[in-house]
């Protein structure tokens, strides 16, 4: 039976929960067309912000079916659905058939329940982020790193020799913000700019990637281990 895993959590195993049908829309592209006296037709100005077209959202529906639950275990099976997807912000989808990638938003809950063996919980997001979001181990998305756990840090990490490191990082057609995991202080360049790193965790907007390959630069006292964080995405 295929399933569905939302905010870590895998709703077959822990709720009984199978993935009866899901619809994933494509994202709405942001147009956006500009009446000019005496040209004809409108400029379609969509690219000129950032030279590419830009996405809005896209729709995902979830229905989920239970069996062999009475009135009251589905009762108790909903609101733990209900307290999981209303107590984060932002959701993360994850199918069984797709696993290698993730869907995020807010989701609504609905359900029906007509009889004592079967019912349905329905999961609906009208504006859910536009790409799916690699799910692989090698952009560390979830979490924030525990340096003192060597086991999950050398799962995903860089290692680097002192002195200078150029380290590339591939990027896709979404890239979101980088944030870096260092265990000592040593800085980084990108694009000509330096960032001093401190002991620990270190966000920093400026460094966006680009489709494609990306070069950080490291300058690092002694040898040592980072752990560089960023989502990336298709559509």
């Amino acid at each position: 039976m295929e399933f569905v895993v939302i905010n870590d959590t895998n709703l077959l195993t822990n709720y009984g929960l199978g993935l009866l049908d899901y619809s994933v829309g494509a994202p709405v592209p942001d147009i956006k067309l500009i009446d000019i006296p005496g040209r004809a037709g409108k400029l379609d100005a969509s690219l000129a912000l950032n030279g590419k077209l830009n996405l809005k959202s896209r729709p995902i529906t979830i229905t989920l079916r239970t069996r062999n639950a009475d009135f009251a275990d589905f009762h108790k099976t909903l609101t733990a659905v209900t307290t999981l997807i209303n107590g984060a912000e932002e959701s993360r989808v994850v199918f069984s058939t797709d696993p290698e990638w993730y869907y995020k938003g807010r989701f609504l809950v609905s359900y029906s329940k007509t009889n004592a063996v079967t019912g349905q919980i329905t999961l609906t997001c009208a504006n859910a982020f536009p790409y799916k979001i690699d799910n692989s181990k090698t952009t560390c998305n979830f979490g924030d790193v525990d340096m003192t756990d060597l086991t999950t840090f050398m799962a995903c990490n860089t290692r680097l020799y002192q002195g200078t490191n150029e380290v590339t990082f591939i990027g896709y057609e979404y890239n979101g913000p980088v944030t870096i995991y260092t265990g000592m202080q040593l800085s980084v360049t990108w694009n000509g700019t330096t960032y001093q790193l401190i002991n620990g965790k270190n966000y920093i907007p400026e460094i966006h990637f680009e489709e494609g390959e990306n070069i950080l630069t490291f300058t690092a006292p002694y040898s040592t281990y980072v752990r560089v964080v960023y989502e990336r995405g298709i559509q």
